[in-house]
């Protein structure tokens, strides 16, 4: 029997908490907890989220998988040729390639088999998140399949647009971070030590802001390799705190109570949510369901429960 992991709220405005359960399917689970009285946020597969090795298909080849299929449906191609023409096109050298490949030759099995397309391709959220499945899911009940899929093409290509703008805007930081780094470690080790030789022979009486600075610099010298694990550490704790409060519910509502991130965050959210929901009702979607994906689509629990 899976396991899910879900997350509820034990009232409104309160704090929110993750929890596992097993059950035979998500209706079974959603009925068990609404006999509880118990309000979910959201319910999650354990085993597909855990599953960290088919996560590393990149964007831009997934992206490319997808333009050959939109490609070959708007010739007149029947799903199953297309799956099987974008099957043979893809490059089997990389290991990102021989994953793709086998998820495209499991979506022709199973379109061959009668399963829909927006079926098919639920069973991969490493590769279709949520609203991908429900443009394509609109479309193919709407017989807008084709749109379906160059809308979601413009999605993919916009997220691989601001992944790529957000890695050119964080080299410059970068830059600065790590001669700011040198600069530290060149006086602690270098400049500083020489006026502690000039001022020991002076004898006078330093004050304490003085004599800290000494005693840094003294455990810096003698103990570089400590100094340096802990700058990495600090590094590391730094880049996998947005992580680490993704993956906490009980600090999505103090993110969005933060100062000044929690502004950008929630202007970040709402921005995402609009884009998506336009282009949502342009592929013909119903506005109950584009609100619904629109919602999944923010990893802030906090947010879902005002958009609840």
């Amino acid at each position: 029997m899976p396991i899910y992991a879900y997350v509820t709220q034990t009232a409104k405005g309160g704090p929110f908490s993750k929890s596992r359960a097993d059950a035979g399917s998500l209706s079974e689970l959603n009925a068990r907890l609404f006999h509880l009285n118990k309000p979910v946020v959201k319910i999650l597969d354990r085993e597909r989220k855990n599953d960290r090795r088919q996560r590393r298909i990149p964007m831009r080849l997934k992206l490319t998988f997808l333009e050959q299929l939109e490609a070959s449906c708007h010739l007149g191609m029947d799903l199953r040729t297309a799956l099987r023409i974008c099957f043979e096109n893809i490059s089997k050298r990389s290991l990102a390639g021989r994953q793709l490949a086998g998820v495209v030759g499991e979506l022709r099995d199973k379109v061959t088999r009668g399963i829909s397309f927006a079926r098919a391709i639920g069973h991969f959220p490493h590769l279709f998140d949520e609203v991908s499945v429900g443009l394509i899911a609109a479309g193919e009940e709407g017989g807008t399949f084709n749109e379906s899929l160059t809308n979601v093409c413009r999605i993919w290509t916009r997220n691989e647009d601001l992944h790529h703008r957000l890695l050119m805007m964080l080299i410059y930081p970068a830059i600065v971070l790590a001669v700011a780094i040198g600069v530290v470690w060149l006086l602690m080790t270098r400049v500083v030590p020489q006026f502690i030789a000039v001022l020991s022979q002076m004898n006078l009486d330093l004050p304490m802001p003085t004599r800290i600075l000494i005693a840094i610099s003294g455990f810096w010298v003698a103990h570089p390799w400590i100094v340096a694990f802990c700058g990495v550490a600090i590094i590391v704790s730094i880049l996998k705190f947005p992580a680490l409060v993704q993956r906490t519910p009980l600090l999505h509502g103090v993110a969005l109570r933060m100062p000044i991130f929690g502004q950008l965050i929630l202007l970040l959210i709402r921005a995402n949510f609009t884009r998506t929901f336009a282009q949502l009702k342009n592929a013909r979607a119903k506005t109950t369901q584009c609100l619904i994906l629109c919602r999944d689509l923010s990893w802030n629990y906090e947010f879902h429960s005002r958009t609840s």
